[in-house]
C-alpha cells in the first residue's frame, strides 16, 4: 500500500467502529488504499471541534479588552492574553482528545488543519467584519516587538499532539 503522507485514519487497518481495509482500483476505490470511511469521521470531527476554538479566541479577546487591557497596556495585554487563550484551548483539547484516542498522524493534520481555519478566520474576520487593514493584522506577527501571537498559532498547530501525548502519558 502506497502511504502518500495521509492522515494514518485513511489508512488500512482502523480501529474498532472504523471500516478495515484498502479500497482498489479493482472495487472502485482509491489507488492509495485510503478508507473513506473512516478519512470522512476524521475530517468532519476535525472540522466540527473547530468553531469552539474560535469562540474562545474572541471570547478571550472580549475579556481581554474589557477587563485588563487599560491596566496592563496593549503589549502585556496581549502576552497576557495569549496565555490564557492557550490554557483555555488546552482544557478544551485534552478532554477531546480522551474520546477521539486520534492516531500520530490524526493528530498532526488535525492540527495543520486547525491553523490553516484559525488564519482564515483571523484574516477574513479581521479584514471584512472589524475593518482592519492587513498592516494591522500582520503587526501582531512581530515576535522582535513583543507580539506574541505566532506563538499562541504554533501552539494550536501542535495541540492537538500535545493532547494526544498527554493521553498517552496518562495510560488512557
Amino acid at each position: 500500500m502506497i502511504d502518500a503522507g495521509l492522515p494514518m485514519a485513511w489508512q488500512r487497518g482502523g480501529r474498532a467502529g472504523y471500516r478495515s481495509g484498502v479500497t482498489t482500483l479493482d472495487d472502485g476505490g482509491s489507488p492509495y488504499g485510503i478508507d473513506a470511511e473512516r478519512g470522512a469521521a476524521w475530517l468532519r470531527r476535525a472540522l466540527v471541534s473547530w468553531p469552539p476554538l474560535a469562540v474562545l479566541g474572541v471570547a478571550n479577546g472580549v475579556a481581554r479588552e474589557l477587563l485588563y487591557r487599560k491596566a496592563l497596556g496593549e503589549q502585556a495585554s496581549h502576552q497576557v492574553s495569549g496565555l490564557t487563550l492557550a490554557a483555555a484551548m488546552a482544557a478544551y483539547t485534552v478532554p477531546l482528545e480522551r474520546r477521539w484516542k486520534s492516531t500520530e498522524r490524526e493528530a498532526r493534520s488535525t492540527g495543520m488543519l486547525w491553523l490553516a481555519l484559525t488564519l482564515a478566520f483571523e484574516f477574513g474576520f479581521g479584514t471584512a467584519v472589524d475593518h482592519k487593514t492587513w498592516r494591522e493584522l500582520l503587526k501582531d506577527y512581530n515576535l522582535l516587538r513583543g507580539r506574541t501571537w505566532p506563538l499562541v498559532l504554533a501552539f494550536v498547530a501542535v495541540l492537538p499532539s500535545l493532547a494526544r501525548a498527554t493521553r498517552l502519558r496518562a495510560g488512557a
